[in-house]
C-alpha cells in the first residue's frame, strides 16, 4: 500500500499561497498611515472605500461615475423614509457626495476614497 499524501496537499498549499498573496497586501495597507486630524474629526459620519482602477485613467473620469452612482444608491435607500428618519422622500445628486480633505488618493494600485453625504437644502 502506497500513501501519496504530498499530491493531495499540493492544491491546498497553492490555494493558501494564492489567498495569502492576494489578501496580505490589503491587510498591510489598512494601517499604512496615521489618520489626519480632519479624518479623525469626521470618522463617525464618513465612509470609505478602496477601488482598483486603470492606472492610465484620470482621476475625474473615475470619480464622476462614482458620485453619480452613489447618489442613486443613497436616493434609493432614503426613499424608505424610516431608514433616513426623514418626513419626505429626497433626491440626492452627485453634488451631495463630498470627499474628505486629502481624499481621494492613489495608494498601492488602488484609489482610496473617503466621502460623506450632505442632505439637500430642502430637508
Amino acid at each position: 500500500m502506497v500513501f501519496c499524501t504530498r499530491v493531495l496537499y499540493l492544491p491546498r498549499i497553492y490555494l493558501f499561497i494564492a489567498i495569502l498573496y492576494t489578501k496580505l497586501p490589503c491587510l498591510l495597507t489598512i494601517f499604512a498611515e496615521d489618520p489626519s486630524v480632519h479624518e479623525l474629526d469626521m470618522f463617525e459620519w464618513s465612509s470609505g472605500i478602496r477601488v482598483a482602477y486603470c492606472i492610465d485613467a484620470p482621476l475625474p473620469d473615475i470619480l464622476s461615475p462614482f458620485r453619480r452612482t452613489f447618489s442613486k444608491v443613497v436616493t434609493k435607500y432614503c426613499h424608505n423614509t424610516t431608514a433616513c428618519n426623514i418626513k419626505k422622500q429626497l433626491v440626492f445628486g452627485p453634488e451631495h457626495i463630498m470627499f474628505v480633505e486629502g481624499f481621494p488618493r492613489r495608494e498601492y494600485g488602488t484609489i482610496h476614497i473617503k466621502f460623506y453625504v450632505v442632505f439637500p437644502h430642502n430637508t
